[in-house]
């Protein structure tokens, strides 16, 4: 349940005429930045979801519609469109005040593509968001330092103050200096995160959109990884669940192709030749 201070997304709705209507969601159907990244970084900024019709339109309707999406105002406020995520296949896109559009833009580096696909990534509803007002994070190569396709590392004591259950496969939203990434982690000791001095590591991959050229606060170490010292904000939006057979949806559907080949199957495999040794001595009695 929302607090009546909480953030939430504005309904708009552009009909084939350009007006623009706002729709008021039924009970438990509103869309809140409480548990997202984007909410934690700028708790003051104002985000509506405008969605266009998906019909077909003729010249005349294409056009009105156009036109009015490219600037909104709605109960004093103008909005600027930043992003659509999976959305937009259903006309469907995120808008912000303009006060925060330009620090949005910086964020998918003036790449409205990059916005258009990656913006998501800071409106997940996470289950657990947590802000730190200083982190390293350091980003590697994939495979360098044990990561792997967006599969990167945390340190122990941060994690701590995630309050999440230990031993389990999370599924991270990240966003940190200028940019945000998403992927899964696991778990480093303190004594590994203090031997490295970072926080938080992170394979390129998981970098959304990818860092084309490295950023003025960086400092370049070893063979392309680039450290950043900056405030960060921690999204889980997935924690696997054990089951009865100690498998999880969100384990096969998140984990990368070589965790599901290094570390899943070896674990099935020696599963299933225990019960079938276990067959077999009862089989034999």
């Amino acid at each position: 349940m929302q607090s009546e201070n909480g953030n939430r997304i504005v309904m708009l709705d552009i009909d084939t005429n350009g007006r623009i209507e706002e729709r008021i969601p039924g009970t438990g159907q509103e869309c809140w930045l409480d548990h997202t990244l984007l909410g934690t970084m700028y708790p003051n900024i104002h985000v509506a979801l405008v969605s266009v019709p998906t019909e077909p339109l003729d010249d005349v309707e294409e056009a009105r519609v156009a036109d009015r999406m490219t600037a909104i105002s709605h109960n004093g406020i103008a909005y600027r469109m930043v992003g659509a995520s999976g959305s937009a296949k259903n006309g469907k896109y995120y808008y912000c005040d303009a006060q925060h559009e330009p620090l949005i833009a910086k964020r998918f580096q003036q790449w409205p593509e990059a916005a258009i696909t990656y913006f998501g990534i800071l409106v997940s509803d996470c289950k657990v968001v947590h802000a730190e007002a200083e982190a390293t994070v350091m980003v590697v190569k994939d495979l360098e330092l044990g990561t792997n396709d967006c599969r990167g590392w945390i340190r122990k004591r941060t994690f701590e103050k995630l309050a999440l259950p230990e031993g389990h496969f999370y599924q991270f939203r990240l966003a940190f200096a200028d940019t945000q990434a998403k992927g899964s982690f696991k778990v480093m000791s303190d004594e590994v995160a203090d031997a490295l001095q970072v926080d938080v590591i992170v394979p390129e991959s998981s970098i959304k959109p990818s860092i084309k050229m490295p950023n003025a606060v960086a400092s370049m170490i070893g063979l392309g990884s680039r450290v950043y010292t900056s405030p960060i904000v921690l999204g889980i939006r997935e924690v696997s669940r054990p089951l009865e057979f100690e498998s999880s949806y969100t384990v096969l559907q998140h984990a990368p192709a070589e965790s599901i080949e290094t570390e899943i199957v070896p674990q099935a495999v020696e599963i299933i030749e225990t019960l079938k040794t276990a067959w077999r001595e009862v089989s034999a009695a």
